[in-house]
């Protein structure tokens, strides 16, 4: 039971922040902690955080980003301490990591809004490197003395983080398979529901812990980034095309970003580049790229290796018929009252109604 009154007014790094080292103050010992902290105000619209002026400079704050990332800096710091005071952080670890790449938002020497994803591809809301890979530190005690400070540079995926933690639990059974198995994947037959209303799938993620004790790259033959993206044997990167536009408000880009902040063109979007289809989604020219040896993915390697992008390409579009969609039981979503739930949520948000519409309060009768 947490004993802070919440004002709505305070900056959520520093609400969120507090309510961490409260939980860590009152956590008993003789249990497990698993703490989940997603510092979301590292985000448009940058509103930058009340200690703003107390970082230097004459001006207040103009790299709003840094700002941002400096409140964060501090909290955990302050996280960090009190898992020391409390006796529990030689037995932590701490994982933080972000999830996407900087921003193409104005970056000037005035106004620093956006990321920096200098020398990847792209930015938030694209599939190459710059929107989709991204740093994660670990820390802790839990980590050997001789892997501290070093780097591992493995493709690792996110999901690959709860069956770690759920091994690091003790826990003896981390699948969480399905207690009635889906149905076989029919290639001729791209429309057909594997799940149902009685199946779901196991974990795509993979327990890394001991590649990471052990300072290794975990071995995964394929991993799935995206309805269009698939990367073998943590080098090769098909890239089909960019993101759905019906999935997103943002359209992506193609270029890069310079250290200085300039932005070079990396070519028009549904041009004739590869990987490029964005709103023409009749047909894909597909990118291949060696990520070990051009990370800014600049050099295209379909046409000299095809049968790899086919191989890759089909084994993209197999995992694709595995894709699980949210559903819930017919006699489980209650009464469902589209016109009353949505005027529901336009009076509390002001804006076009977006929410659910099943058992809804206040709309049930």
């Amino acid at each position: 039971m947490y004993t802070k009154k919440t004002n709505p007014e305070e900056y959520s790094t520093d609400l969120f922040g507090s309510l961490a080292l409260e939980a860590i103050q009152k956590h008993d010992t003789s249990r497990g902690l698993f703490l989940y902290l997603p510092w979301q105000a590292v985000h448009a619209p940058y509103d930058v955080p009340p200690s703003c002026r107390q970082q230097g400079g004459s001006a207040p704050c103009p790299n709003l980003i840094r700002a941002m990332i400096h409140d964060v800096d501090v909290w955990t710091g302050r996280i960090v301490a009190a898992l020391k005071e409390k006796g529990i952080y030689e037995d932590s670890l701490l994982v933080f990591s972000s999830d996407n790449g900087g921003t193409q938002d104005p970056y000037n020497s005035t106004t620093v809004a956006g990321g920096n994803n200098y020398p990847l591809r792209g930015a938030k809301h694209s599939v190459w490197q710059g929107g989709m890979r991204t740093s994660t530190f670990v820390s802790g005690g839990l980590i050997p003395k001789t892997l501290r400070g070093s780097t591992n540079n493995g493709t690792y995926h996110i999901v690959d983080w709860y069956p770690t933690f759920c091994y690091l639990s003790g826990s003896t059974n981390c699948s969480d398979d399905s207690p009635v198995a889906p149905g076989a994947v029919d290639i001729n037959h791209p429309d057909k529901d594997i799940y149902g209303t009685d199946s779901y799938p196991s974990l795509d993620g993979k327990n890394i812990w001991h590649e990471i004790q052990a300072g290794r790259v975990p071995l995964r033959q394929y991993m799935w980034l995206s309805s269009t993206v698939l990367i073998k044997d943590g080098k090769y990167k098909l890239v089909t095309a960019q993101q759905d536009p019906a999935i997103t408000n943002s359209a992506p880009m193609t270029g890069w970003r310079q250290p200085d902040g300039t932005w070079v063109d990396g070519g028009e979007l549904d041009g004739t580049g590869c990987g490029v289809a964005f709103k023409n989604r009749e047909h894909f020219k597909p990118c291949l790229f060696d990520l070990e040896n051009d990370e800014r993915e600049q050099h295209d390697l379909s046409a000299e290796m095809p049968e790899l992008v086919q191989e890759i390409w089909a084994e993209l579009n197999r995992t694709a018929l595995t894709a699980f969609l949210s559903r819930t039981p017919a006699d489980m979503l209650g009464t469902c009252n589209t016109d009353c739930a949505n005027a529901k949520w336009k009076r509390m948000y002001g804006g076009p109604g977006q929410g659910p519409v099943c058992d809804v309060p206040g709309c049930t009768d």
